[in-house]
């Protein structure tokens, strides 16, 4: 009786198995010139255009001169090739003028927490000591304090808007260099070309 149960319960089980697709049967496409066409007439429908040309639209004596550097205007393209022009909605404008210099660097001011504007107007190394700390943060103390924020980036940004880098009142700057936990000014500093 019970191995009735059994082999009733495994039968059962079978059945309910997904079935495994069969990854002999390829990518969905044979023929890849084939997928080529449908490509280009799927994005042709899509965009309102006439399809690619064909492979081999460019002749030869125009791919000659190509190469041998004759000016664009020289360069023949079979009447098979051309197309007309692409809707003016589907047409990118470049511009001509150059962009705008990136704004000066932010000033820091006491009491932010911009970290990038404290760390330009830093110029002391990590590790350097300019604020008096009274040493009482320990290497345990200081990474059980650093794990409470996500990354040195937040803690720095806290000990700035808790009244450093003067004060440590989260005991994240044990070496009063005036950056908390693990943070580095150096790539800030790096980017300014400084």
């Amino acid at each position: 009786m019970r191995i009735l149960g059994v082999t009733l319960v495994l039968m059962g089980l079978t059945a309910c198995a997904p079935t495994v697709p069969n990854s002999a049967a390829g990518v969905g496409f044979n023929d890849y010139a084939a997928y080529e066409r449908e490509r280009a007439e799927r994005e042709a429908a899509l965009t309102g255009g006439d399809p690619l040309p064909q492979t081999g639209a460019v002749s030869e004596e125009s791919l000659g001169a190509a190469q041998s550097g004759a000016p664009l205007s020289a360069l023949s393209v079979p009447a098979a090739a051309s197309t007309s022009a692409p809707p003016a909605s589907t047409v990118a404008t470049v511009a001509s003028t150059p962009a705008a210099a990136p704004a000066a660097p932010a000033v820091y001011t006491e009491g932010s927490t911009n970290i990038v504007a404290f760390a330009l107007a830093t110029t002391n190394a990590v590790g350097q000591s300019l604020y008096p700390r009274d040493g009482s943060v320990s290497a345990e103390k200081l990474a059980k304090n650093c794990a409470k924020y996500r990354n040195d980036e937040e803690a720095q940004q806290k000990l700035l808007g808790s009244g450093g880098p003067q004060k440590d009142r989260h005991d994240i700057d044990p070496d009063g260099d005036g950056f908390a936990c693990y943070w580095n000014p150096a790539p800030f500093r790096a980017a300014l070309g400084g």
